[in-house]
């Protein structure tokens, strides 16, 4: 199972983002609750997994605003990295976040 998800969701901006720490909290408490609670009943991988920057009509307002070092890419080249990611993970990246060159992203 992968629960797609922005860094938004990553602890480090919980403690970065005072304007919106309570909706942060309450993502991250519901993603690692789900994850225990499946992962304990199941044998089967669960991830969180960050698409990586795309280009979508909902994303061009902020694509001026973040860094140059983002590369926004259109919707289909993050679906095969997504894709390929997920064809790869094994019963161990059971409660992983991962972002879209599967490196972690800290909880």
């Amino acid at each position: 199972m992968v629960q797609l998800s922005d860094v938004q969701s990553s602890s480090k901006y919980v403690l970065e983002d005072f304007e919106c720490r309570d909706y942060h909290v309450s993502i991250l408490t519901l993603i690692i609750d789900l994850t225990e609670s499946l992962i304990s009943r199941y044998c089967c991988v669960i991830v969180s997994l960050h698409p990586g920057p795309t280009d979508t009509d909902m994303s061009k307002p902020f694509q001026k605003s973040m860094s140059k070092k983002y590369e926004f890419q259109p919707a289909e080249v993050n679906v095969r990295k997504m894709m390929s990611i997920i064809s790869s993970l094994q019963l161990e990246d059971s409660g992983s976040f991962l972002d879209y060159e599967r490196q972690v992203i800290p909880f």
